[in-house]
């Protein structure tokens, strides 16, 4: 609020600047293009107050797409059978099906599953860093939307583009795009190595 507050100061001294420059300005030329600037500036002014509706908007669809991606994902059913014959299934996620076949007899088989666990922590470990820098991108991104509206208009005046907030724009998206993105990876790719890992291990450690 204290940012979005200030961007406004900020763009009432930008429409000053231009109501000055079209008063002094002689040709109909320098008219014209001061006009641009008025009607670039209530684009960054109508920008500062529905900027967060934007990003609420973007996020709230994002949520629709990963909980859509997340329960779309079946669950890993494992079979196991009992020194007594019985059956007994239950489903698992991918870690869970790593750490039961690990107790597998077989040597291969346990020296793959093995490899296969290792591989999954070192990926936990890492996609943790990768969520908390985008919590933190994602943090920063939105606390400086009112400053790159507020850059909008003075943009456009030295080239006609607004690099800030595409730079922006193109940010946000992709650290918001991050999440569904990893989650549809990650049921094409790992789900379908689990079919063909009863027939290669090597396969499924690839």
């Amino acid at each position: 609020k204290a940012l979005r507050l200030i961007a406004a100061i900020g763009l009432l001294s930008v429409l000053i600047y231009t109501g000055i420059k079209i008063i002094m300005s002689s040709t109909a030329k320098d008219k014209a293009k001061y006009k641009e600037w008025i009607v670039n500036w209530f684009i960054a002014i109508t920008l500062l107050f529905t900027m967060h509706y934007i990003m609420s908007f973007i996020i709230t669809i994002n949520s629709e797409i990963s909980n859509l991606l997340y329960t779309s994902t079946r669950g890993i059913k494992v079979i196991p059978v009992n020194g007594d014959g019985k059956i007994q299934s239950f489903t698992t996620n991918l870690m869970g099906l790593v750490r039961f076949h690990i107790l597998e007899q077989s040597f291969k088989n346990k020296i793959a599953y093995e490899i296969m666990y290792v591989a999954l922590i070192v990926y936990t470990l890492k996609f943790t860093f990768v969520y908390l820098k985008r919590v933190l991108n994602m943090a920063f991104l939105t606390l400086i939307a009112p400053i790159v509206a507020l850059t909008y208009p003075i943009d456009k005046m030295n080239d006609g583009k607004a690099q800030a907030f595409n730079f922006w724009f193109k940010e946000y998206m992709f650290n918001v795009l991050l999440q569904p993105i990893h989650m549809l990876l990650y049921r094409v790719f790992v789900l379908s190595a689990l079919d063909l890992a009863s027939s290669n291990l090597i396969y499924a450690i690839v």
